[in-house]
């Protein structure tokens, strides 16, 4: 179902277009119509139609004016344009602005609904593309994740090299790069031996680490979070290990039915030895 708003200032015009169609009949929702271009803006701006349907010469505000503001506020709206006037020159203005249809006075209902129908078939294949973007989009995102996660594993298995292991992260925009480096591996386990608990609890260790910058995490398993802490100074990361363990342990059994295990590998200087 697609919005129409009327804009147009003969009332036997806008009478005629909201009572000749038959508009419950289409696929199409008459939501508002106006006088002239400067009452329609700001109801446009509030109603967010995705069809305005507009005469050319009007007061205050003429037809091209209103095409040219709407475009600047809802980019995604499509416009037929009504005129009593044959004239290339407004018709190429038109076109510029990017009217969809440019319909000559007087006209039927059914060139309305022919328009309109257009214009739908527009809308649907501007929403497809959107659609299927954002799915292309998912995919990529859902592939790099895989990669990502395939790539931290290998490393802390000790099945990747120091020097590729720092080329990789980097080019999937991973800051491995560090002096000192610990590995902590916290084992879930759900208290109802249910596997939602277990979502749940991921979702909660996933927003409380990903604000710690100096920690790469990851689930090796759904119920196997992994960490790669990083410092500067080897003195104090151990700590910082045990500590990140009794914090994780704390977010579990505050906000989860799960109960954790952590276990805090030695403190290593080179990305080579994260595995040992």
């Amino acid at each position: 179902m697609y919005s129409v708003f009327i804009v147009d200032d003969e009332v036997i015009v806008r009478e005629g277009l909201r009572n000749k169609i038959d508009w419950d009949a289409t696929e199409f929702n008459l939501i508002g119509e106006a006088s002239d271009g400067e009452l329609a803006l700001s109801m446009i701006q509030d109603m967010k139609p995705d069809i305005l349907i507009t005469d050319i010469r009007m007061p205050f505000m003429d037809g091209l004016e209103l095409a040219k503001m709407a475009k600047k506020l809802q980019p995604w709206i499509k416009i037929i344009i009504l005129s009593g006037h044959d004239e290339f020159e407004y018709a190429k203005k038109a076109i510029s602005i990017g009217v969809q249809e440019y319909i000559l006075k007087p006209f039927t209902s059914a060139e309305i609904l022919s328009a309109l129908q257009k214009t739908a078939a527009v809308l649907d294949q501007e929403k497809k593309q959107v659609s299927d973007i954002s799915n292309i989009k998912n995919e990529l995102e859902s592939n790099a994740t895989l990669m990502k996660k395939k790539l931290l594993t290998d490393i802390v298995m000790g099945t990747v090299s120091g020097i590729d292991a720092v080329q990789k992260t980097a080019e999937m925009d991973i800051n491995l790069i560090s002096r000192f480096y610990c590995v902590t591996v916290s084992e879930i386990r759900s208290n109802a031996d249910s596997s939602n608990d277990i979502v749940t609890a991921q979702t909660h260790l996933v927003s409380f680490i990903n604000s710690k910058p100096d920690i790469i995490p990851f689930f090796i398993a759904p119920d196997k979070l992994v960490c790669i802490s990083k410092s500067s100074d080897d003195s104090t990361l151990e700590d910082d290990a045990y500590n990140l363990g009794d914090s994780i342990q704390y977010e579990i059994l505050k906000h989860t039915n799960c109960s954790i295990i952590t276990a805090i590998g030695t403190v290593v200087d080179r990305t080579a030895l994260i595995s040992k």
